[in-house]
Order: structure tokens, then C-alpha cells, then sequence
């Protein structure tokens, strides 16, 4: 089902709104049927691919993404959103956010209840997450967290905030 999803904004990213394909309902039914190790089943696996229309690996997980958005900050700061599109034209998101001291990273799996109708929404969905993430990091920092590490999450999501800008080229 398509939907409106809003994405909160902070200092550096405006709130926007971009469309999304929520198949939470039918991930819910996949989980019912399989139950708590779901992702082990071979055919909970393949009613999934077979929803969103992908090829995956054995575990669910879709291997090769169609294309990626590197952003990079200051020395050791980068985001990457992979975007991968199915047979259907949907796309689902790999991301991968490092700071000298933090960072988290998920490949696109089949599981997933959100995905997007076009690369646009994808690419701006991605961005919005790693720009969430990062936020997080500066507004609650950790012991280790110095003036210069902060300067470089303030570097990326400036960076982050440019690619969330439509080009002409």
C-alpha cells in the first residue's frame, strides 16, 4: 500500500514528505505463519522477495544495489545509502553511517515494511535516517565525544543537508 511518510526534520534537514510503500500488514501475516524465527524459513523468505519482487540470498537479504549515495564529511565521517530496485520498480534502502567513534550500518533485507516507489523518495528516505542518526550523536554526546568529533558530525550533516537538494545535472 503506497502512503505519505513524513519525515521529521532537525537543524539541518527540512521537515519534508515523500511516498513510501508500507507493507507492514503483510510482513506482520509472514511472521504470524513462521513465527519468532521467521527469516530461517526458506519459504518465509520467498513470499517476501516474491512481495517486494527481489532476488535475495538465502538469508533475505537483496546483495547487489542498483546504485549508491556516498557522502562524505571530514576525515573518517561518510554516509552510505545503497538503493536497490526490484523487478517491480520499488527500492529498498543499505545504510551505512561511520564516525571515528560511532556508527551503524543494515543491508536491505525482504523483511523490511517500508520501501519506496522511486529512487528519489529512497535517496531522501536514507538521507533523513542518517541525518537522524547523526543528530542524535551531537544533541546526546558520549564521554569520548570531543569538540573536533562534534565538528565533524556538524560537517557531515551540512554535507547531508547539500545532497538532500535537487540538482539540474
Amino acid at each position: 500500500m503506497e502512503i505519505n511518510r513524513k519525515l521529521p526534520g532537525s537543524e539541518y534537514l527540512p521537515k519534508t514528505t515523500i511516498q513510501a510503500i508500507d507493507y507492514s500488514n503483510e510482513m506482520n501475516a509472514i511472521k504470524q505463519e513462521y513465527g519468532p524465527r521467521y527469516w530461517s524459513h526458506a519459504e518465509a523468505i520467498q513470499k517476501a522477495a516474491d512481495l517486494w519482487g527481489f532476488n535475495c540470498n538465502e538469508f533475505g537479504v537483496v546483495p547487489e544495489p542498483k546504485d549508491q549515495l556516498i557522502v562524505k564529511g571530514s576525515e573518517r565521517y561518510e554516509v552510505q545509502v545503497d538503493l536497490s530496485e526490484s523487478t517491480k520498480g520499488h527500492y529498498l534502502i543499505g545504510m551505512s553511517t561511520q564516525t571515528p567513534i560511532s556508527g551503524f550500518s543494515y543491508a536491505p533485507s525482504v523483511f523490511m515494511r517500508l520501501g519506496y516507489p522511486s529512487a528519489q523518495d529512497t535517496r531522501l528516505a536514507g538521507i533523513y535516517e542518517a541525518g537522524a542518526y547523526l543528530t542524535q550523536r551531537l544533541q546526546n554526546p558520549c564521554s569520548c565525544s570531543s569538540r573536533a568529533y562534534q565538528a565533524g558530525l556538524e560537517n557531515l550533516l551540512q554535507q547531508l543537508q547539500q545532497a538532500s537538494q535537487p540538482t539540474l545535472f
